[in-house]
């Protein structure tokens, strides 16, 4: 997995509040986003199995969304916002994956498929689990200790199930569980907690 930062640049930070439930409320500096994208990224692009992206930087996600799709990779895009252009990013990825407030604020789901009708797109719900145009799963019925980056563990499991060669909804299945285990926990789970789980 690569990730790309900026030298010289301001780091983004947060402050996170925990409450005793497990929910968080999470206070951001978004930091300096880069001004280009670093030398090598076409290469990069071709060498991946899939391409994770958000909203927070437009023309990064872009440019890369558009490398990858004209070499035939998923692109999975995490969409937390109802702005036009993050919108605009969503129609060029092959895998949209909303948060609970952006369905809210775009209609619902049956209104999420209808804009982006030639991608594979989910909601992710929080306690209630995960939904997508021809089902659901419920959460993990487990006791929450940190909310705290639950929604970036399941898109990354979402898109290393992709890689790995798994359908939407297998790949959905192991987010699903890999989030949930995560909130217990606080921490990323290993695979052998996984498995018991996917395999229901």
């Amino acid at each position: 997995m690569r990730v790309w930062m900026t030298v010289g640049k301001r780091t983004p930070v947060s402050a996170v509040l925990v409450a005793p439930d497990g929910e968080r409320f999470i206070f951001p500096y978004r930091g300096e986003l880069p001004a280009h994208l670093p030398e090598n990224w076409p290469r990069e692009v071709e060498e991946a199995d899939v391409v994770l992206a958000d909203t927070r930087w437009p023309e990064g996600t872009r440019a890369v969304f558009a490398r990858a799709r004209s070499a035939g990779k998923p692109c999975v895009l995490d969409l937390d916002s109802d702005k036009e252009e993050a919108l605009g990013l969503a129609r060029l990825a092959t895998h949209v994956i909303a948060s609970e407030e952006a369905e809210k604020t775009l209609g619902g789901l049956e209104a999420l498929g209808a804009l982006f009708p030639e991608a594979f797109v989910a909601v992710t719900r929080g306690r209630r689990g995960v939904a997508w145009a021809e089902g659901s799963l419920p959460a993990l019925p487990v006791e929450a200790k940190d909310t705290t980056g639950a929604g970036d563990v399941f898109h990354g499991a979402f898109a290393w199930a992709l890689a790995e060669g798994w359908d939407e909804v297998g790949a959905l299945r192991l987010a699903n569980a890999v989030a949930g285990l995560y909130v217990a926990q606080a921490r990323v789970p290993s695979w052998e907690e996984v498995k018991p789980w996917i395999a229901k």
